[in-house]
C-alpha cells in the first residue's frame, strides 16, 4: 500500500481489525516516523478531487526488506516505480527541511484520472513533480502537468503565479523538454526548489 490513497476500511479488512485499530495503528506509525501521509492539494481548481491521504513508508530499507526486495531482483521489481517515487518523496522532505525557503508538500489526482505525484508550493512558487523508473523522459510523460497548470492559472491562484515542471528519472544529467519540463537526476533535486533557474 507505500505510495497509494490510503483506506483504512480495506487495510482493516484485510488484517481482520476494526478500522479505529487501524487508525491507532497508523497513529503510531506516524509519530515514530516510520510512515507519512501526504494530503491531497485540492485548492477549487476542479470538481470531484480526491481528497484522501497517500501513504509513504519513510525509510525505503525498510520498505524493500518488508516486501522481500534485495539488490539483486530489485529492477525486476513490479514495486520498483513505487519505491523510487518513495525514495524521491524522502529526499524532497529532507531537501525542504534543509531550505531556508518555507515550502509544502502536496499531490493531486482528480476522478478524471489525472494526477501529479508532488507538488511543491509556496510563496507563489509552484514544482510540478513527476518520478519516472527510467533513465530519460518525453514530453508525453508531463500531460497531466500541462493540464493542471493551464486549469491553475486560468482560475489565477496564488500559489501557480510561477509555475515550473520537473520529471525525476534515473537520467545521468539535466536536460529540457520542448514544452519547458526539465528533467532531472536525483542529485540536482533541490533545483526544484528554487525561485528561477
Amino acid at each position: 500500500r507505500n505510495g497509494q490513497l490510503l483506506d483504512k476500511t480495506a487495510l482493516a479488512c484485510d488484517v481482520g481489525v476494526s478500522s479505529k485499530a487501524v487508525a491507532s495503528w497508523l497513529s503510531v506509525l506516524q509519530v515514530s516516523n516510520q510512515i507519512v501521509l501526504l494530503e491531497p492539494w485540492f485548492a477549487n481548481v476542479g470538481k470531484r478531487l480526491v481528497k484522501t491521504p497517500k501513504l509513504y513508508f519513510c525509510d525505503t530499507g525498510l520498505l524493500c526488506f518488508l516486501l522481500g526486495i534485495t539488490e539483486s531482483i530489485l529492477l525486476d521489481s513490479p514495486f520498483v516505480g513505487g519505491l523510487w517515487e518513495t525514495f524521491v518523496f524522502a529526499e524532497l522532505r529532507k531537501a525542504i527541511a534543509w531550505s531556508n525557503i518555507p515550502k509544502t508538500l502536496w499531490f493531486y489526482r482528480d476522478a478524471q484520472g489525472r494526477e501529479i505525484d508532488f507538488l511543491c508550493l509556496g510563496g507563489g512558487y509552484s514544482s510540478m513533480i513527476e518520478c519516472k523508473w527510467k533513465e530519460t523522459a518525453e514530453t508525453s510523460d508531463t500531460r497531466w502537468m500541462q493540464d493542471i497548470e493551464r486549469m491553475a492559472k486560468g482560475k489565477r491562484l496564488p500559489d501557480f503565479q510561477t509555475t515550473r515542471s520537473f520529471i525525476l528519472c534515473r537520467t545521468p544529467a539535466s536536460f529540457p523538454l520542448a514544452n519547458g519540463t526539465t528533467v532531472l537526476p536525483v542529485s540536482d533535486l533541490p533545483l526544484v526548489l528554487e525561485p528561477r533557474r
